[in-house]
């Protein structure tokens, strides 16, 4: 075991290269963190933007729902009026049968 370099190295050396290596796997993981971290920001960004877009489809969605149902009243008055009219239409068609 002569060619061992580690046989040579005092017990000093031998700490500070795990020391060093140490440090850079450390400095490995905070860097991969922090690419992680800037890509939740990203996405959480991107959540928030896409939050304010379904809430804006939601007011939206209640408008259109209110204008809808605003139509659907509208549309009853107007369907109870023609069958008001239909209905004297029809009296007065039997009247004028029955009259002659």
């Amino acid at each position: 075991m002569a060619d061992d370099p580690f046989d040579r190295l005092t017990l000093l050396e031998r700490a500070q290269f795990l020391h060093d290596a140490t440090l850079r796997r450390h400095g490995e993981a905070l860097d991969q963190h922090a690419e992680q971290m800037a890509r939740l920001h990203l996405l959480l960004a991107r959540q928030q933007q896409m939050e304010q877009e379904v809430l804006a489809l939601h007011a939206k969605m209640d408008a259109r729902q209110d204008d809808l149902a605003a139509h659907q009243r509208d549309h009853a008055q107007h369907m109870a009026r023609l069958d008001a009219i239909l209905a004297a239409v029809l009296d007065l068609l039997r009247r004028g049968r029955n009259g002659s």
